[in-house]
């Protein structure tokens, strides 16, 4: 079997890195090499399987090019965030497409297989979905099939979940810093509070794995964040003012 790679960023490259480590023959697109084929019709390969590994605003114009030029081979595009019914359409029919997104982040690009017990959403095409749960039990992984209408729920709920992370912990970090000057040491001031905090939320031990004045209700506190905020950075005194509710109904709850 042959596959292909559009898209050598952080997660292609983890991609291609995994499906090398289970004995796959890949051929891997960065964006110069895509153009290229792009412009050669002659050079466009012939592969049986084709992965889309791209930012959704591209994904859409790589997999329609793709129903044109190759439409008899099998497609898989790893965004979490698009529609099946989006992907249909550019792909044009609900055969031969399918979706496989890792529940994983990448900091960076390089050439790592994923990590064991790592979970995987996936759906569409029944044949292509089997396919991609091999790949996942040969990774160690954990495979969860979604139908089409499961997606976006499951796109909200990644996001919630971890995409706000770091931007609250770097915020942190930035106002421990003027105590210290180094953001280094503030980060690692804050690691054991956020390891920790982590922990909880992930414990389903655990009823309320909650910490601090909001959860507490301590309004006094909270103010005298509040005005702090309001000095050093007003916008972020209303994100404050807001997460400190949702924890209160969560307290009140």
């Amino acid at each position: 079997m042959k596959l292909g790679i559009v898209g050598n960023g952080r997660l292609g490259s983890a991609l291609k890195a995994s499906l090398n480590a289970i004995d796959l023959d890949v051929h891997v697109f960065n964006r110069e090499h895509w153009a290229d084929v792009q412009r050669h019709e002659a050079c466009f390969p012939d592969l049986d399987v084709w992965i889309v590994c791209v930012p959704d605003d591209a994904a859409l114009a790589v997999i329609r090019e793709l129903a044109v030029k190759r439409p008899a081979a099998r497609l898989v595009c790893t965004s979490g965030g698009l529609e099946m019914a989006e992907m249909y359409l550019a792909w044009g029919a609900a055969a031969g497409i399918a979706k496989l997104h890792p529940l994983q982040s990448f900091a960076k690009r390089e050439q790592r297989v994923f990590e064991s017990n790592t979970h995987f959403a996936l759906g569409g095409d029944t044949e292509l979905c089997e396919l991609l749960e091999s790949w996942v039990t040969n990774w160690r992984g954990v495979a969860h099939r979604l139908g089409d209408d499961q997606w976006l729920l499951y796109h909200l709920a990644a996001t919630l979940s971890a995409n706000f992370l770091p931007l609250l912990i770097r915020r942190g970090s930035e106002l421990l810093q003027s105590l210290d000057n180094s953001q280094t040491n503030a980060l690692s001031w804050l690691r054991p509070l956020v390891e920790q905090s982590v922990a909880f939320g992930l414990d389903a031990q655990l009823d309320a794995p909650y910490s601090g004045v909001a959860i507490r209700g301590d309004t006094q506190m909270i103010n005298r964040h509040a005005d702090l905020l309001a000095s050093i950075d007003p916008a972020w005194r209303e994100t404050y003012l807001q997460l400190c509710q949702r924890m209160s109904d969560r307290r009140l709850n």
